[in-house]
């Protein structure tokens, strides 16, 4: 369980092993007054240790000793969300402020025109998207191929139907999509189960058709080796010939490749999430 107890000193588990009686198990809450301690008769003492994860307590300090603080990033609204959350009920005042900016930003339509908004001594700052609404990017939630619905819950993902939809997508993309397209995953453990699938699957075609068609890419295991990987994939991604088609690059969502690395242009001219 999650224990919320900010008075609470320590914890002890402490079991009494006894053969006569399974159940005989104490929970000793100690809050720093000895004469509420409980005690026990044990012969094995387990300590658990609680940690405090709320982030206003330790931005305390961030926020009271410089004279000014910028917070900068893509997901920084709303911001009477974020303001709650590094300020907790210490300052109302400031969490209402945020919440007023949000909904200045929320009503305002030309949010181009005047993208900053000051109330009192919170500023803040939003602009649209950086690609431009002229560009076209096209974006679509693939739900069937061939009559396969693409079920990708825990007990439905590693169907043989669905393993087979998902290549035959792929494949179907990679023929429409030139340069580089990275596909991200849910975990490593699935990637390897896809592309196990695959290799394995009628003398392993869908697999051989994708090397086929764009050089295939896959996220390394070891940290050393995700540079060279990315390089490769680069060069790859950019040199399309007559014969060639790019890239095919398979990372996984919160792994080495997708924090922090820009898939701009050729690198990223389709991005698919499974």
């Amino acid at each position: 369980g999650i224990l919320l107890a900010e008075d609470i000193a320590n914890i002890a588990v402490r079991q009494n092993i006894n053969d006569d009686n399974d159940n005989n198990d104490d929970i000793i809450c100690n809050s720093g007054d000895a004469s509420k301690e409980t005690t026990a008769i044990t012969t094995s003492t387990t300590t658990i240790r609680y940690i405090l994860l709320h982030p206003s307590e330790y931005c305390e300090d961030l926020l009271e000793q410089p004279h000014a603080v910028c917070f900068v990033g893509g997901t920084l609204r709303p911001f009477g969300h974020v303001m709650s959350e590094l300020v907790g009920a210490s300052d109302p005042q400031l969490i209402e402020q945020a919440c007023e900016a949000d909904r200045y930003f929320e009503t305002n339509e030309n949010v181009d025109d005047q993208p900053a908004i000051r109330k009192g001594r919170l500023t803040c700052f939003s602009c649209s998207h950086v690609v431009s609404s002229e560009t076209n990017v096209f974006m679509q939630a693939i739900g069937n191929v061939q009559s396969v619905k693409l079920d990708l819950r825990h007990n439905n993902r590693s169907k043989p139907t669905v393993c087979h939809a998902l290549g035959t997508m792929l494949l179907q993309v990679c023929q429409k999509i030139p340069n580089g397209v990275v596909v991200f995953l849910p975990s490593y453990k699935y990637e390897r189960e896809l592309i196990t699938f695959w290799q394995q699957q009628d003398d392993g075609y869908l697999w051989n058709r994708l090397n086929s068609i764009k050089d295939v890419y896959r996220e390394p295991k070891s940290s050393s080796d995700v540079q060279q990987t990315l390089e490769d994939y680069s060069k790859s991604a950019a040199a399309v010939t007559g014969t060639g088609s790019g890239a095919l690059l398979f990372s996984v969502i919160g792994g080495k490749l997708s924090e922090g690395i820009n898939f701009s242009n050729e690198l990223g001219r389709g991005i698919i999430i499974i």
